[in-house]
C-alpha cells in the first residue's frame, strides 16, 4: 500500500487533511503528524510512531508531504523512516499545499514513487492570479 503522511508545524497538517477529504475519502492511507507549540520533539516522534505502526516496511511505501525543508517534523520523520529502514521506500515532497495533495491522492495508486515527479508536480506550482477590470467597472 502507498500512504501518504502530511508533516509540518501547528495546525497546518491537520487542517490540510481535512480539506483533502472533502476531495478524496478519510482512509487509513491518508495520515498527518503535527508538531503543536510548545510540543517537545520527543513527544511528536511518539506520536509519529504511532502513525507508522500500520506500516509494512516490507512492503508499503509512504509520500511525505512538509510543510518546511529541514524542519523538525520533517528531519524526525526522516530519522524515524530511518530506524525503520524505510527511507528507500519513500519520496519527500516539501513546500505542501492542497493542489499538491490532492495531486498525490489522485495518483499515487496507479504510478510508481520514481514516476510520481512527472504526475504531480507540474500542476502544484505557485500561480499568480491577476484580475482585470475595465476603468468603467465599479468595485
Amino acid at each position: 500500500m502507498k500512504y501518504l503522511l502530511m508533516v509540518g508545524h501547528g495546525q497546518f497538517p491537520p487542517g490540510l487533511h481535512n480539506a483533502l477529504t472533502m476531495f478524496a475519502s478519510d482512509t487509513p492511507d491518508l495520515m498527518y503528524c503535527n508538531l503543536e507549540n510548545g510540543m517537545d520533539t520527543d513527544k511528536y516522534v511518539e506520536n509519529l510512531k504511532k502513525k507508522l505502526e500500520v506500516i509494512d516496511p516490507q512492503k508499503d511505501e509512504i509520500i511525505i508531504l512538509s510543510d518546511l525543508p529541514g524542519g523538525s517534523p520533517l528531519t524526525n520523520v526522516i530519522a524515524v523512516l530511518g530506524e525503520m529502514e524505510m527511507l528507500e521506500h519513500c519520496v519527500i515532497y516539501t513546500g505542501m499545499n492542497l493542489p499538491l495533495a490532492i495531486n498525490v491522492v489522485m495518483t499515487k495508486d496507479s504510478t510508481t514513487l520514481d514516476k510520481l515527479d512527472e504526475l504531480v508536480l507540474a500542476d502544484t506550482q505557485a500561480k499568480r492570479f491577476v484580475l482585470e477590470t475595465d476603468e468603467d467597472d465599479e468595485i
